[in-house]
């Protein structure tokens, strides 16, 4: 057989060499790294510290039901408070219900109530809470007692008779040259005025605590229809009569006798 033309032998070697692979490259080494990327500035120092900051947060909101475990400021823990009463609405409680608020759950708030309005007094927990002077209003609706004064027996809501100790007490001869319809018109106007008063002392307890600025409103108490018929009326307490006043007769000043 005759051997390829030179020409033939040429391209053959040709077109194998240019099916051989080219040689890859050595990779390139990264860049070393430089200062900045290997230390810490000071922002991202007060970025960590806020970090952990609103994560301290948030587990002593759920965990206390608090902002700051517990050691909450009184102003900041009624605007949290509020805050909450706010986005969830006013609460409605039974008597029995708000019994549970008194104070001997830590992770209650404390709750008193004036007139059937429920207050959060929380704010208040050295005065409200166990141990406290005024624990005996915490976790009941005790305006009797708050017109009264008689905070032994007379924590309840119940107001039948309180204007009683507003009335004059009548003395010797005070009824003396007046008719009967006199004396019955002087008898319904002197109630009447009692029982301003008494609304009067509630108003200013109401007042006392939802504009106090520590303590405010979350609710109602419910669910007291008919009480009257299962309650027994009760009387004045002693200390109540001890305060009523003496009749003033016709053009005496106060002070005279």
């Amino acid at each position: 057989m005759a051997p390829p033309p030179p020409s033939t032998t040429l391209r053959q070697r040709t077109s194998a060499k240019d099916e051989q692979p080219a040689e890859e490259d050595p990779p390139s080494r990264p860049p070393p790294l430089s200062e900045d990327r290997t230390s810490i500035s000071v922002l991202d120092v007060l970025r960590m510290a806020l970090g952990l900051l609103l994560l301290s947060t948030l587990l002593s909101y759920f965990i206390t039901n608090t902002l700051f475990w517990s050691h909450t400021p009184p102003t900041l823990r009624s605007q949290v408070g509020r805050l909450r009463r706010y986005l969830r609405g006013p609460i409605q409680l039974t008597d029995a219900e708000l019994t549970r608020y008194d104070g001997s759950d830590p992770g209650l708030p404390i709750y008193l109530a004036i007139n059937a309005s429920i207050y959060d007094v929380s704010a208040g927990r050295p005065f409200y809470g166990p141990g406290g002077s005024y624990h005996f209003f915490a976790g009941r609706d005790a305006t009797r007692a708050f017109v009264t004064g008689c905070f032994g027996e007379d924590l309840t809501f119940d107001l039948r008779g309180v204007e009683e100790m507003f009335l004059p007490v009548n003395g010797p001869g005070d009824d003396v040259g007046l008719t009967k319809g006199e004396l019955k018109k002087r008898r319904e106007a002197e109630r009447r005025e009692a029982k301003r008063q008494v609304n009067g002392a509630v108003e200013h307890w109401e007042g006392f605590f939802g504009k106090s600025g520590k303590y405010f409103l979350v609710g109602r108490v419910v669910g007291r229809e008919g009480w009257e018929g299962r309650v027994e009326r009760r009387g004045l307490c002693e200390k109540a009569k001890e305060l009523r006043p003496k009749r003033k007769r016709e053009g005496e000043k106060d002070g005279e006798k």
